[in-house]
């Protein structure tokens, strides 16, 4: 019999990509979301209509549902705060073989050593953003029920998350300005080093995690195999859109520093997708020996595909961020040549 999986969401981006593979690897799969868009949903998945904000309605919702059912897994990319989780684990406590927790690499509290691996210090407050804050208190509530009674949760922590369906402004940001024949501001000396995930290789990774009994109570890293300094990322952009539009694009590189546009670091929060002054390099060996992680997408493979499916979909008049605004970037370049 198929094991019967639990999604929290699944018809965005992470959650999307989850569901289609356990589909395509033949897992039975419930998706529980509001309902706004069940037409992404592949055929035979099962949809509970539930607004997870909403704690008594998804206490009962799951009550009913455990009813009709046991689920082997449930993943949940969808909290981000410690109240999206309490109904949750207590609704789910003994009725539950894993529980795999999307957290984010922003737990950690940055460090000069690197690579970063599970056990460094963590963030204590919300002094370097919310986000990661919201997602270490979340992880802290996972592992407390896990010392407590046993919840099976299994914590992964992405780092940089790009691939078709992507909801945040990333590799997109330099797609549009390339295709556009803008030049790319990239604040600092594009040396600093990254790693960028493929969303499919962290569906491989969750399943990986649902199907390991020692992954329970864990926390893994997720990250790109490779580092790639950024010049190099905006460069491989440009390839994929030279791919993706059956042209010639180059990315046209201007470095600057926000100084000198009379920017600060907040502005640059708002302007630059990506971290620009330190390195982010993720240890990812744990995943690897333990749960038999590897990564199958290479970043060139997977911003190709990012970049055929970005611009297929506005070619179907689905854009799904607004469409850029270069004023802003036009005072840059006027206060650089000045």
């Amino acid at each position: 019999m198929a094991k019967s999986v639990l999604v929290l969401g699944g018809t965005r981006f992470v959650g999307l990509h989850l569901v289609q593979e356990l589909v395509r690897r033949g897992y039975d799969v419930t998706a529980l979301n509001r309902g706004s868009h069940p037409e992404v949903l592949p055929q035979g998945v099962d949809r509970i209509t539930c607004d997870r904000k909403d704690d008594a309605l998804l206490r009962k919702t799951l009550s009913e549902a455990l009813l009709k059912r046991h689920f082997d897994a449930v993943v949940d990319p969808s909290a981000y705060v410690p109240s999206d989780l309490r109904a949750v684990i207590e609704t789910m406590k003994g009725h539950v073989g894993a529980y795999v927790f999307i957290s984010s690499g922003s737990v950690y509290k940055f460090s000069n050593v690197f690579p970063w691996h599970e056990g460094i210090p963590q963030v204590t407050d919300a002094s370097a953003g919310a986000y990661g804050w919201g997602k270490k208190q979340c992880e802290d509530l996972l592992t407390g029920a896990f010392a407590e009674h046993g919840f099976p949760c299994i914590n992964l922590r992405p780092g940089y998350i790009y691939g078709p369906h992507n909801t945040v402004y990333r590799e997109a940001y330099f797609f549009d300005r390339i295709r556009a024949g803008r030049p790319v501001l990239l604040p600092g000396t594009g040396v600093v080093l990254a790693q960028f995930g493929h969303v499919d290789d962290l569906a491989n990774l969750i399943i990986l995690a649902i199907e390991n009994p020692s992954a329970r109570g864990q926390a893994y890293n997720f990250a790109g195999k490779c580092m790639r300094p950024l010049d190099d990322y905006v460069r491989a952009c440009a390839a994929a859109v030279s791919a993706a539009e059956g042209g010639e694009f180059t990315a046209d590189i201007v470095h600057y520093w926000p100084s000198q546009a009379s920017l600060t670091d907040k502005d640059m929060g708002k302007l630059f997708p990506y971290r620009w002054k330190v390195n982010t390099v993720r240890d990812i060996s744990k995943a690897r020996y333990e749960l038999g992680y590897d990564e199958q997408i290479t970043l060139d493979q997977g911003l190709a595909e990012s970049a055929k499916w970005y611009f297929g979909e506005i070619a179907r008049g689905n854009r799904l961020f607004p469409a850029p605004e270069y004023s802003e970037e036009d005072r840059i370049l006027s206060a650089l040549r000045r």
